[in-house]
Protein backbone atom coordinates (compact mmCIF):
# COMPACT_ATOMS: atom_id res chain seq x y z
CA UNK A 1 0.00 0.00 0.00
CA UNK A 2 1.64 3.31 -1.10
CA UNK A 3 1.73 6.16 1.20
CA UNK A 4 -1.52 8.11 -0.41
CA UNK A 5 -3.30 4.99 0.38
CA UNK A 6 -2.70 5.04 4.23
CA UNK A 7 -2.84 8.57 5.13
CA UNK A 8 -6.36 8.65 2.67
CA UNK A 9 -7.92 5.60 4.65
CA UNK A 10 -7.42 7.56 8.02
CA UNK A 11 -8.50 11.06 6.94
CA UNK A 12 -11.29 10.14 4.04
CA UNK A 13 -14.35 10.67 6.51
CA UNK A 14 -12.57 13.81 7.62
CA UNK A 15 -12.08 15.06 4.20
CA UNK A 16 -15.63 14.61 3.43
CA UNK A 17 -16.75 16.73 5.92
CA UNK A 18 -14.45 19.65 5.19
CA UNK A 19 -15.85 19.61 1.90
CA UNK A 20 -19.92 18.60 2.80
CA UNK A 21 -20.32 21.74 4.85
CA UNK A 22 -19.71 24.12 2.00
CA UNK A 23 -22.34 24.48 -0.83
CA UNK A 24 -20.27 24.99 -4.19
CA UNK A 25 -22.07 27.51 -6.35
CA UNK A 26 -24.94 25.24 -8.45
CA UNK A 27 -23.71 21.74 -7.45
CA UNK A 28 -25.37 22.04 -3.62
CA UNK A 29 -24.49 19.63 -1.20
CA UNK A 30 -23.43 15.88 -1.57
CA UNK A 31 -24.42 14.14 1.75
CA UNK A 32 -22.12 11.54 1.01
CA UNK A 33 -18.98 13.27 1.36
CA UNK A 34 -17.76 15.75 -1.14
CA UNK A 35 -14.45 14.22 -2.09
CA UNK A 36 -16.47 11.74 -4.13
CA UNK A 37 -18.46 14.22 -5.68
CA UNK A 38 -17.66 14.89 -9.48
CA UNK A 39 -16.61 18.82 -10.48
CA UNK A 40 -15.21 20.57 -13.36
CA UNK A 41 -11.37 20.98 -13.08
CA UNK A 42 -8.75 23.00 -14.04
CA UNK A 43 -7.10 22.68 -17.64
CA UNK A 44 -4.06 21.50 -16.39
CA UNK A 45 -5.70 18.62 -13.92
CA UNK A 46 -7.41 17.89 -16.84
CA UNK A 47 -4.93 16.97 -19.37
CA UNK A 48 -3.22 14.92 -16.51
CA UNK A 49 -6.57 13.01 -15.54
CA UNK A 50 -7.80 12.91 -19.15
CA UNK A 51 -11.42 14.33 -18.29
CA UNK A 52 -12.57 17.46 -17.74
CA UNK A 53 -14.33 16.53 -14.44
CA UNK A 54 -13.06 14.47 -11.68
CA UNK A 55 -14.01 13.97 -7.90
CA UNK A 56 -11.54 15.10 -5.45
CA UNK A 57 -10.55 11.11 -4.31
CA UNK A 58 -10.43 9.86 -7.58
CA UNK A 59 -7.87 12.03 -8.68
CA UNK A 60 -5.97 11.82 -5.69
CA UNK A 61 -5.88 8.37 -6.53
CA UNK A 62 -4.98 8.83 -10.18
CA UNK A 63 -1.72 10.66 -8.70
CA UNK A 64 -1.00 8.12 -6.37
CA UNK A 65 -1.01 5.71 -9.31
CA UNK A 66 0.99 7.78 -11.55
CA UNK A 67 3.45 8.05 -8.93
CA UNK A 68 3.70 4.51 -8.32
CA UNK A 69 3.80 3.72 -11.64
CA UNK A 70 6.99 5.81 -12.47
CA UNK A 71 8.82 5.48 -9.31
CA UNK A 72 8.58 8.65 -8.01
CA UNK A 73 8.59 7.82 -4.45
CA UNK A 74 11.56 8.97 -2.70
CA UNK A 75 13.23 6.10 -1.09
CA UNK A 76 14.62 8.37 1.62
CA UNK A 77 11.23 9.58 2.63
CA UNK A 78 8.30 7.64 1.80
CA UNK A 79 5.60 10.72 2.12
CA UNK A 80 7.78 12.32 -0.39
CA UNK A 81 7.01 12.50 -4.04
CA UNK A 82 9.55 14.03 -6.17
CA UNK A 83 7.95 15.52 -9.03
CA UNK A 84 8.79 14.78 -13.09
CA UNK A 85 7.39 17.29 -15.85
CA UNK A 86 3.73 15.77 -16.00
CA UNK A 87 3.56 15.84 -12.24
CA UNK A 88 5.01 19.40 -11.96
CA UNK A 89 2.28 20.98 -14.25
CA UNK A 90 -0.21 20.29 -10.95
CA UNK A 91 1.79 20.99 -8.23
CA UNK A 92 2.77 24.02 -9.06
CA UNK A 93 6.01 23.49 -10.51
CA UNK A 94 7.69 21.96 -7.42
CA UNK A 95 10.24 19.43 -7.57
CA UNK A 96 9.21 17.50 -4.79
CA UNK A 97 6.15 17.37 -2.80
CA UNK A 98 6.08 16.14 0.96
CA UNK A 99 2.99 14.60 3.19
CA UNK A 100 -0.55 14.17 2.04
CA UNK A 101 -1.73 17.67 3.54
CA UNK A 102 0.44 19.69 0.90
CA UNK A 103 -0.49 17.30 -1.75
CA UNK A 104 -4.28 18.26 -1.01
CA UNK A 105 -3.64 21.72 -0.54
CA UNK A 106 -2.01 21.94 -4.25
CA UNK A 107 -4.55 19.73 -5.83
CA UNK A 108 -7.45 21.44 -4.36
CA UNK A 109 -6.01 24.51 -6.71
CA UNK A 110 -7.36 22.40 -9.47
CA UNK A 111 -11.31 22.45 -8.14
CA UNK A 112 -12.55 26.00 -8.16
CA UNK A 113 -15.80 25.28 -7.34
CA UNK A 114 -14.29 23.34 -3.87
CA UNK A 115 -12.11 26.59 -3.57
CA UNK A 116 -14.08 29.06 -4.07
CA UNK A 117 -17.25 27.75 -2.12
CA UNK A 118 -18.34 29.38 1.00
CA UNK A 119 -16.87 28.32 4.22
CA UNK A 120 -19.70 28.44 6.94
CA UNK A 121 -18.30 28.57 10.43
CA UNK A 122 -20.34 28.93 12.99
CA UNK A 123 -19.08 32.51 15.38
CA UNK A 124 -19.01 32.85 18.89
CA UNK A 125 -22.29 34.77 19.60
CA UNK A 126 -23.83 34.22 16.27
CA UNK A 127 -22.67 34.48 12.38
CA UNK A 128 -21.37 33.16 9.72
CA UNK A 129 -18.75 33.17 7.44
CA UNK A 130 -19.84 33.44 3.99
CA UNK A 131 -17.56 35.90 1.53
CA UNK A 132 -14.64 33.63 1.43
CA UNK A 133 -13.43 30.01 1.83
CA UNK A 134 -10.75 28.53 4.22
CA UNK A 135 -7.78 28.23 1.53
CA UNK A 136 -8.75 31.84 0.09
CA UNK A 137 -5.99 34.19 1.08
CA UNK A 138 -7.41 37.33 2.25
CA UNK A 139 -6.02 40.51 3.85
CA UNK A 140 -5.41 40.46 7.36
CA UNK A 141 -5.33 42.17 10.68
CA UNK A 142 -2.12 44.12 11.91
CA UNK A 143 -1.60 41.36 14.92
CA UNK A 144 -2.16 38.56 12.74
CA UNK A 145 0.00 39.90 9.81
CA UNK A 146 3.33 40.80 12.45
CA UNK A 147 2.10 36.71 13.91
CA UNK A 148 2.40 35.05 10.53
CA UNK A 149 4.74 37.58 8.63
CA UNK A 150 2.96 38.25 6.03
CA UNK A 151 0.00 40.57 5.49
CA UNK A 152 -2.16 38.13 3.53
CA UNK A 153 -3.12 34.54 4.41
CA UNK A 154 -5.66 32.06 3.84
CA UNK A 155 -7.28 31.13 7.45
CA UNK A 156 -6.05 27.23 6.97
CA UNK A 157 -2.84 27.87 6.96
CA UNK A 158 -2.99 30.75 9.95
CA UNK A 159 -4.54 28.34 11.76
CA UNK A 160 -1.69 25.91 10.80
CA UNK A 161 1.02 28.36 12.04
CA UNK A 162 -0.64 29.14 15.14
CA UNK A 163 -1.31 25.71 16.41
CA UNK A 164 2.67 24.85 14.77
CA UNK A 165 3.84 27.93 17.44
CA UNK A 166 1.54 26.63 20.50
CA UNK A 167 3.11 22.63 20.38
CA UNK A 168 6.47 23.90 19.26
CA UNK A 169 6.54 25.55 22.67
CA UNK A 170 4.29 23.23 24.86
CA UNK A 171 1.80 25.48 25.28
CA UNK A 172 -1.44 22.97 24.38
CA UNK A 173 -2.92 20.36 26.81
CA UNK A 174 -0.97 17.68 27.23
CA UNK A 175 -1.70 14.47 25.10
CA UNK A 176 -2.97 16.14 22.49
CA UNK A 177 -2.07 14.99 19.15
CA UNK A 178 -2.87 16.87 15.87
CA UNK A 179 -3.95 14.69 12.70
CA UNK A 180 -3.05 15.86 9.22
CA UNK A 181 -5.66 18.56 9.47
CA UNK A 182 -4.75 21.04 11.91
CA UNK A 183 -8.48 21.53 13.09
CA UNK A 184 -9.17 17.96 14.34
CA UNK A 185 -7.13 16.16 17.11
CA UNK A 186 -7.10 13.17 18.89
CA UNK A 187 -8.90 14.74 21.56
CA UNK A 188 -12.35 16.21 21.25
CA UNK A 189 -11.60 19.26 23.89
CA UNK A 190 -8.61 20.70 24.51
CA UNK A 191 -6.99 24.24 25.49
CA UNK A 192 -4.00 26.26 24.62
CA UNK A 193 -2.11 28.29 27.37
CA UNK A 194 -1.82 31.90 25.52
CA UNK A 195 1.97 33.19 25.99
CA UNK A 196 2.07 37.17 25.27
CA UNK A 197 2.67 36.50 21.64
CA UNK A 198 -0.90 34.79 21.18
CA UNK A 199 -2.42 36.91 23.77
CA UNK A 200 -1.87 39.40 20.67
CA UNK A 201 -4.34 37.57 18.45
CA UNK A 202 -6.23 35.67 20.99
CA UNK A 203 -8.12 38.69 22.61
CA UNK A 204 -5.76 38.56 25.12
CA UNK A 205 -7.03 35.71 26.80
CA UNK A 206 -5.09 33.35 29.26
CA UNK A 207 -6.12 30.33 27.88
CA UNK A 208 -8.18 29.30 24.73
CA UNK A 209 -10.30 26.10 24.47
CA UNK A 210 -10.41 24.35 20.75
CA UNK A 211 -14.14 25.04 20.16
CA UNK A 212 -13.17 29.12 20.27
CA UNK A 213 -10.32 29.18 18.95
CA UNK A 214 -11.61 29.63 15.13
CA UNK A 215 -14.05 31.78 16.59
CA UNK A 216 -11.27 34.10 17.63
CA UNK A 217 -8.65 33.69 14.78
CA UNK A 218 -12.00 34.78 12.68
CA UNK A 219 -11.91 38.29 14.10
CA UNK A 220 -8.66 38.74 12.31
CA UNK A 221 -9.97 38.48 8.48
CA UNK A 222 -11.83 41.71 8.38
CA UNK A 223 -13.50 41.07 5.20
CA UNK A 224 -15.02 37.95 6.40
CA UNK A 225 -18.63 39.78 7.67
CA UNK A 226 -17.80 37.58 11.03
CA UNK A 227 -20.79 38.70 12.48
CA UNK A 228 -24.07 39.11 9.78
Amino acid sequence: MSPISKILGGCRTLMAKAVTNATATGAGVDRRGGIHKIFPVSESLARFVGQSEDSFSTAMEKVEQYTDDHNLWNPENIEEILCDDNLKTIFDGQDKVVGVREMTELLLRHFPNVRTMSAKVKATGGGTIEKWGFNDIVKVSEPLARFVGQSEISFDAALRKLLDYAFDHKLVDEGVTLLEFPWITKCSKWRIRCDDTLKTILDGKDKVGNKELSSLLMQHFPDSSLHS
